[in-house]
């Protein structure tokens, strides 16, 4: 599994557990293994991170 595709299903669970509002990028870093810094090298924010996920095939959003 790339990093990208861990750090979206990271971010699925945060926002499934969380919601989206309350998900934080340092909380998403912590749920993926990573430093929150990491994130911003592969999506400019929160949303751009939420869109990815939103595009993500209906498998990878229901695998948790």
């Amino acid at each position: 599994m790339s990093r990208r595709d861990r750090l979206l299903d990271a971010a699925l669970a945060v926002f499934a557990r969380e919601g989206v509002d309350a998900a934080s990028i340092k909380t998403i870093g912590r749920a993926a293994g990573v430093a929150p810094a990491l994130i911003y090298h592969y999506f400019e924010n929160k949303e751009a991170l939420l869109a990815a996920a939103g595009e993500e095939p209906l498998p990878r959003q229901t695998r948790r």
